[in-house]
Parts: structure tokens; C-alpha cells; sequence
């Protein structure tokens, strides 16, 4: 295999795409379950009359479902944005070499040499070619980080053929 060289800059956009896509399921569903509990409280019926004999005790809950809905939208996109904050691996203009001992990955903040035995998967994450490390987390190679659509293609034959699909 030849040496696929990379260089450029992991934008913030793609960078915030991958990370939303990878996002625990369950907070992909948070404000769909915090909405659907609002509107299963709220419904007419043996609810209605239980809140006219009550309707002090269920007015005071209203503000707290909806804090639990707001919190159920932000803080997943708040932890997606403190990431490309934190993450200076990922992040910037970064190079490297992909090669037949593994993937050498150049950024601002690091510098680090990735064996293949040490790459635990890869997947297509909402376009953005992403290599799952067991020590080193996750590295994105967008397109633009290529010279040219044949070294993309030689990278995504290259990975594949030395790691797992996920």
C-alpha cells in the first residue's frame, strides 16, 4: 500500500454533525418522551377531573416539565459544542499519514501514531469517514482533508480493508 498523506482543517460543522450522530440514543429521544409525558398528563378525561380537585398540586408542576423538556433539548447540545471546545485532537488543521503500520495523526494540541491493531472500527457517519481508536478516541477524515477523490477513496480501501465496519 502507498503512503495516502491528509491535510487540512475538521470544520466545526462536520465536527458537530458526527458528534450529534453519535449521540446516546437516549437523548436523541429525551424531548420526545418529556413532550409525550406533557401531553399524557395534560390529556382530558380522568386527568381533568383529578386536576380540578387538585389544581394547585398539578399547576406546580407544569414549570418543571417544562424545564425537563428544555434540559432534555439543550444539554445534549451544549455537550456536543463543549466537545469541539475540548477536544484539541480533532479539531483545526490537522495532517498525517495513512500507511501500512497504521494511521499518523498530526493536530495542534497532539501528535500520535495509531497501529492498525489499535483501530477498533469504522463507519460512515453522516458522510464523514470516522476511525474508532481503542486509546485514542475518535478521528474524523472528511473529504476535504484529501487532495484529491481517488486518495479519499484509497483511505476508505485502505481502512476497510484493516478494520472492522461498524
Amino acid at each position: 500500500m502507498n503512503q495516502i498523506t491528509f491535510a487540512g482543517r475538521i470544520e466545526k460543522r462536520d465536527f458537530l454533525r458526527v458528534q450529534r450522530a453519535l449521540l446516546h440514543p437516549g437523548w436523541r429521544w429525551a424531548p420526545a418522551i418529556v413532550l409525550g409525558l406533557l401531553v399524557l398528563a395534560s390529556l382530558p378525561g380522568a386527568a381533568y377531573r383529578v386536576f380540578l380537585d387538585r389544581p394547585l398540586y398539578y399547576l406546580s408542576r407544569i414549570p418543571l416539565g417544562l424545564f425537563l423538556l428544555a434540559a432534555s433539548v439543550i444539554v445534549p447540545m451544549l455537550a456536543v459544542r463543549t466537545a469541539w471546545k475540548r477536544d484539541r485532537a480533532t479539531n483545526g488543521a490537522v495532517s498525517g499519514v495513512i500507511s501500512e503500520e497504521g494511521i499518523e495523526w498530526h493536530g495542534a494540541a497532539i501528535d500520535i501514531r495509531v497501529p492498525w491493531e489499535h483501530v477498533s472500527a469504522f463507519r460512515i457517519v453522516r458522510g464523514v469517514p470516522v476511525v474508532f481508536s481503542d486509546e485514542h478516541g475518535t478521528f474524523l477524515f472528511p473529504s476535504q482533508l484529501f487532495v484529491s477523490d481517488e486518495a479519499n477513496r484509497q483511505f476508505r480501501q485502505a481502512v476497510e480493508a484493516r478494520v472492522r465496519a461498524v
